[in-house]
């Protein structure tokens, strides 16, 4: 805003360019999208967390029995000690973090790991108000990279064929999510300790004297929940609902969709402030307005349609090339609907702001029909009152006064 300002007062440099439709010069200055989208970038890589981490590999010992398992036995008492901690699993573990909520960095194997549903539901176990928050591991990251292609076409006012490219990436990720969550969900479903995965029990025990994970996590199942029976209602109940309503909506809240197209308003905000700077004030308040109706509205209106069309095409095809070449099509639906906003920002502005806003509407109310014949699907009952999909809260879903994690460590 402040170099929006600065634009308009004439103290930033700028070129000159002719206008060929209107006949007048026309200020060419993108300040604020250039050094807007470089602090953002500083920020993002450059800031330093001043938490502490807890890491399983670390603070447990890995090859003394005796030392590991009193660490194992001992992280019911570190997670009801802690107000929360962050947890993030891929293929190479476990971390924990103290935090004001838990995070799950979610990939397909999580579901399969018994250490992984234990520290999940036994975190759910033991607090009784923690804030939860669930991404997946390998959509986050290409999410934001795609989306930050469609900013920089979008700021440079390149309009190339190629453009579909990055849309058909984002199709494709987005499919596979969904259909790893359904995936998830059933996995869930029929989830029983007996075949749950352990490491050491994959690697066949080549460790030598190594002490069995399986054999310390079941004992912790019996102390904490009572029995292995129990633990497995907890994790096709509460567990089983507590990743749908986080993986299985919007994925991102709507926040975090104004964050993202943030460089969308700081480019308009620098072509009214080059129309300002050449008194043209009716035309700088009307691209004012276009930017504000794109970063509130039509952005997240196109990114809710792209969620709409991953979900219901979710499914795969067989051979590899038709499951591409379905990808490919919902990516052409999605190229179109970011044509069609730009084609109706030719119209006035209270009539593209209507029409964003109703078609911003029935999207939702899609959505909402399709969430709810998919929880219907699977067999899912009073998720209504547990708040909408992709903003729960851990002591809204699962057992969380029903078991007792004990404090103390106990000795196999």
């Amino acid at each position: 805003m402040l170099l929006g300002v600065r634009e308009w007062a004439e103290v930033q440099p700028a070129l000159l360019l002719d206008h060929e439709e209107e006949e007048y010069q026309i200020v060419l200055a993108p300040w604020s999208a250039i050094f807007g989208g470089l602090a953002f970038a500083i920020t993002l890589f450059s800031w330093r967390c001043a938490r502490s981490v807890f890491l399983d590999r670390i603070c447990i010992h890995q090859t003394d029995a005796n030392l590991k398992s009193e660490g194992i036995m001992s992280i019911g008492a570190f997670l009801k000690r802690s107000s929360s901690f962050l947890l993030v699993i891929m293929s190479f573990g476990a971390f924990l973090k103290r935090s004001s909520s838990f995070l799950l960095v979610w990939d397909t194997t999580y579901v399969q790991r018994l250490w992984c549903l234990l520290e999940l539901g036994a975190y759910m176990a033991s607090h009784d108000k923690a804030a939860a928050g669930f991404s997946e591991a390998k959509c986050n990251g290409p999410m934001h990279f795609v989306r930050g292609l469609w900013h920089v076409d979008e700021l440079c006012y390149v309009y190339l064929h190629g453009r579909d490219a990055p849309l058909h990436f984002a199709a494709a990720v987005l499919r596979t999510h969904y259909r790893d969550t359904e995936r998830m969900l059933e996995q869930l479903g029929e989830f029983t300790v007996r075949d749950a995965r352990c490491n050491c029990c994959d690697v066949g025990h080549t460790s030598g004297n190594r002490l069995c994970d399986r054999e310390v996590v079941l004992q912790c199942v019996r102390n904490w929940f009572g029995s292995a029976q129990k633990f497995e209602e907890v994790v096709k109940s509460g567990v089983k609902h507590l990743l749908y309503r986080q993986l299985g909506g919007l994925l991102f809240p709507y926040r975090w969709l104004l964050v993202g197209s943030a460089p969308l308003f700081w480019g308009f905000l620098d072509i009214a402030a080059a129309r300002a700077r050449l008194g043209l004030w009716d035309k700088a308040a009307m691209y004012l307005g276009y930017g504000l109706v794109w970063w509130l509205v039509t952005f997240p209106l196109i990114f809710a349609f792209t969620l709409l069309m991953a979900r219901h095409s979710r499914r795969q095809l067989k051979p590899q090339c038709l499951d591409h070449f379905k990808s490919f099509l919902v990516s052409l639906l999605l190229s179109a609907m970011s044509i069609g906003g730009q084609f109706l920002q030719h119209l006035p502005l209270h009539t593209f702001g209507s029409i964003s806003i109703l078609l911003a509407g029935g999207v939702w109310m899609i959505l909402r029909i399709q969430e709810k014949n998919f929880e219907a699907m699977h067999g899912f009952q009073g998720l209504e009152s547990l708040g909408p999909i992709g903003y729960g809260s851990a002591d809204e879903v699962g057992p969380a006064r029903q078991y007792q994690v004990p404090e103390d460590s106990v000795e196999l």
